[in-house]
């Protein structure tokens, strides 16, 4: 799996990546590759939003807590509660899955990247 994509704000201090955001979702879903939903409080990205346009391009997530501190751990109640207004459900992140799953969706995308090179 590749890195999963983020939309690269900080709030407050840089805004949000501008580009084909619909475009983007359909190469993610294509080549198998997760977005992120980071759960940082300065981050929060993608929105809840734009995680209902990723899904409807058949993207899977990954929720992530960008953590820098044991305390930050904390931080992943805000990516889960951004992603429930996503209406995300956890067969669509990868990190909820049983590793058996997991490592399939990996393959996939192993093997998507062979077929491209």
């Amino acid at each position: 799996m590749s890195s999963p994509i983020q939309r690269g704000r900080s709030i407050g201090h840089r805004p949000p990546v501008d580009a084909d955001w619909d475009e983007v979702f359909k190469a993610a879903a294509r080549n198998h590759t997760a977005m992120e939903i980071n759960s940082f409080p300065d981050r929060l990205d993608l929105s809840d939003e734009m995680i209902r346009r990723a899904r409807q391009a058949g993207v899977h997530f990954v929720i992530s807590t960008d953590s820098h501190a044991v305390p930050h751990l904390d931080f992943i109640r805000f990516g889960v509660a951004t992603a429930q207004r996503g209406w995300v459900t956890p067969s669509e992140v990868i990190n909820t899955w049983p590793l058996s799953k997991l490592r399939r969706f990996l393959a996939k995308d192993t093997a998507a990247r062979r077929h491209a090179s």
